[in-house]
């Protein structure tokens, strides 16, 4: 059962410490004091396993019971919580730290940071106590083992040989006499290079300097020694562990040398730094800006434990069958997608294993032809699946090209341990990436809406105007001429206004998917000649005696019948026709059509060419969307409801075609639309 004792002089906060103990630790016993010097009380007679401890209370802060708390024996090891409602004042944390706490919160409390820390603690309690416990347990067991050395040679030597500790023998001058098997194979070193070496020699660099001579002396005169040190390896990797030493003295109580056993800690330290990796790695999701910035910081953090040098992310996209890369380090080579086919990424992806593939792999995997090499060859490539909720959403990996010796199976074990934790905040990351470009998308589109029912005010309210306007000024007094005029006004009025209704009802209908094509068989030049009129039509609507209106069409082209919907597809085209007269102030518009094969189907392309003022490049691809317009600010220049577009693109998809535009700003525009070509089947 674990033990959680609370320091605090509100009651309110004890109950409520109490409650959400009990919620988040299963059969855990929680002690309140309501004052300092209670809860020291309870601290030296429960030894709770975690203390959370308020810093503002009278008579005795808490301070001054963190400080008390870490100078007793018995207490010292607890790890203990400070909270404090003063979250910004440096000055508190360091002087927190600095009396031993172990962690800062700040009031009122995160329950999800707050349960994250106190299950932390109980972790890091657990493993200290088994550490010391273990220790304790090495000492007698050592002292045990000296003991029987001396009673049996054999015995002895025997259990030098098999046990997982190293052992040493060295001499009065430190030099190695016997380093039994463990020894040999942790260090790296023969037995014949250990006979030419010094104790010292084995030490790093800090360690000699801060533990060596110091406790040498410590050791001649009190016989025995127990330090925590670092080792080096052959390959100057740093081993980490306890050191105990017993000193050997002659008959005449002179010192002749010692025998030294080390207990090699980095599996356990190596293990609690994986949690730690992965603890911060599930942090991280709700810190990091992006997905990048998250698979930056998770190569960061497994750095500290694998060489991450060339490390990339695939995710993997089933509808082009490839892999998009998120992130990508590497020294030779550099990609943002690549295709899945029979790459190492691909095979691990199908496969959902992990693999540490060196040379000889590869060339087995290449002959049995489940790999075509991608990229640069590296010596050693390590890649583990990253398995999401529901199924393999791609792969992490890394690789070294100079060193087939940069990963081992220990390593991959790492990484597929990782890979899940990875795997789950990658596909958090995502979710959130997305919910963020659909927020952004839906205020756009308000955004867009609110711009376009301003626009459809102004359109309204100007024929509007002039039918309400010229309808009041008719009366009985009125001359026949002046009425004539207001007429014409009121009547041309009306057909504006109906035209932006028509608008407004097509963009629905089409939007709604309630828009019917009714085909019927025509003469493509009959066609041709009704846009020409139209188009002069609305040329003399806009009185612009500069704009010279122009009709191409191929040569020598046979008569072609055509079975579409000719008042649909003459929409498009006006569409396009009073775009382009709109927009253009001087030189011409142009319209025509000729036909292309395209994979040996038959398409009419049809176009209208002006030289007016172009488009801007970043708005060639927005012009087509509903509410878009090339300027849709409050202060644009030229009038309309900008949905002719709009109709016109959606129109052509219908027919199964597409339409585009080639623009330059003070230059022109070519808008082209193409349709299947259909004729009347027989």
């Amino acid at each position: 059962m674990k033990k959680v004792l609370v320091i605090d002089d509100c009651e309110n906060d004890l109950l409520t410490f109490n409650n959400l103990l009990e919620t988040i630790i299963p059969n855990c016993k929680v002690f309140l004091a309501e004052s300092g010097k209670k809860g020291l009380d309870i601290a030296k007679s429960k030894s709770p396993d975690v203390i959370i401890l308020d810093i503002v209370m009278p008579v005795m802060d808490g301070f001054e019971v963190c400080k008390i708390l870490k100078a007793d024996e018995k207490t010292r090891n607890i790890p203990i919580i400070i909270l404090s409602a003063n979250y910004f004042d440096t000055n508190i944390k360091v002087k927190s730290l600095k009396l031993g706490a172990d962690v800062f919160l700040s009031k009122p409390i995160n329950n999800s940071e707050f349960s994250a820390q106190v299950n932390s603690m109980l972790r890091i309690k657990a493993a200290e106590d088994q550490l010391r416990n273990e220790k304790s347990v090495l000492e007698k067991l050592v002292a045990e083992r000296i003991k029987q050395y001396h009673e049996s040679e054999a015995k002895f030597q025997s259990f030098m040989d098999t046990a997982k500790d190293l052992m040493f023998i060295s001499d009065k001058d430190s030099n190695i006499n016997y380093v039994n098997k463990a020894g040999i194979e942790v260090l790296g070193y023969s037995e014949e290079e250990f006979k030419k070496m010094s104790l010292t020699q084995i030490f790093t660099k800090d360690a000699l300097e801060n533990n060596f001579q110091q406790n040498r002396d410590k050791l001649i005169k009190e016989g025995e020694i127990v330090i925590d040190t670092t080792l080096k390896t052959h390959k100057n990797k740093e081993i980490h562990g306890t050191l105990n030493t017993v000193a050997i003295f002659d008959d005449d109580g002179k010192f002749t040398g010692c025998r030294t056993v080390f207990h090699n800690l980095n599996e356990r330290i190596y293990s609690e730094k994986i949690h730690k990796v992965l603890y911060d790695i599930s942090n991280a999701v709700n810190t990091s800006e992006n997905l990048n910035i998250l698979i930056s910081y998770i190569k960061e953090q497994l750095d500290t434990v694998i060489d991450t040098t060339n490390f990339y992310v695939a995710l993997y996209d089933s509808e082009k069958d490839e892999f998009n890369v998120p992130f990508f380090v590497d020294e030779r080579i550099n990609v943002k997608t690549f295709p899945a086919s029979k790459s190492m990424t691909a095979y691990v992806f199908k496969t959902k294993k992990p693999i540490l593939a060196k040379e000889s792999d590869f060339q087995r995997l290449e002959k049995e032809g489940k790999l075509e090499m991608f990229g640069v060859r590296s010596k050693v490539w390590l890649g583990v699946p990253l398995i999401g909720k529901e199924n393999v959403i791609g792969v992490l990996a890394t690789q070294s090209y100079n060193n087939q010796n940069a990963y081992n199976i220990n390593d991959m074990k790492v990484l597929e341990i990782a890979s899940h934790q990875i795997s789950i905040s990658i596909e958090r990351k995502q979710v959130e990436d997305n919910l963020k470009l659909a927020l952004e998308k839906a205020e756009e589109s308000d955004r867009l809406k609110s711009v376009f029912l301003s626009t459809m005010s102004h359109e309204l309210r100007t024929p509007l105007n002039a039918i309400i306007g010229f309808s009041e000024l008719i009366d009985e007094n009125t001359p026949l001429d002046s009425i004539i005029d207001f007429t014409k006004t009121i009547n041309d009025g009306g057909n504006h206004l109906l035209e932006i209704v028509e608008d407004i009802f097509d963009v629905t209908l089409i939007l709604s998917g309630e828009i019917k094509i009714n085909k019927k068989e025509f003469d493509l030049d009959f066609f041709m000649e009704e846009i020409f009129k139209s188009a002069k039509n609305e040329k003399e609507k806009i009185d612009n005696k500069n704009i010279d209106l122009r009709f191409k069409k191929p040569q020598n082209e046979t008569k072609l019948k055509l079975f579409t919907d000719f008042n649909k597809l003459k929409q498009i085209f006006i569409n396009l026709i009073i775009n382009a007269l709109k927009f253009t102030h001087q030189g011409f518009v142009e319209c025509g059509y000729f036909i292309e094969t395209i994979d040996g189907n038959l398409m009419l392309k049809f176009y209208v060419k002006d030289t007016g003022i172009g488009i801007a490049k970043e708005k060639q691809n927005l012009i087509f969307e509903v509410f878009r317009q090339a300027d849709d600010s409050h202060t644009r220049k030229y009038e309309g409801t900008g949905v002719g577009l709009t109709i016109s693109k959606k129109l052509t998809e219908i027919f199964g075609g597409n339409i585009s535009v080639d623009s330059e700003e003070g230059i022109g525009s070519t808008f082209t639309f193409s349709i299947p070509y259909e004729k009347l089947k027989e």
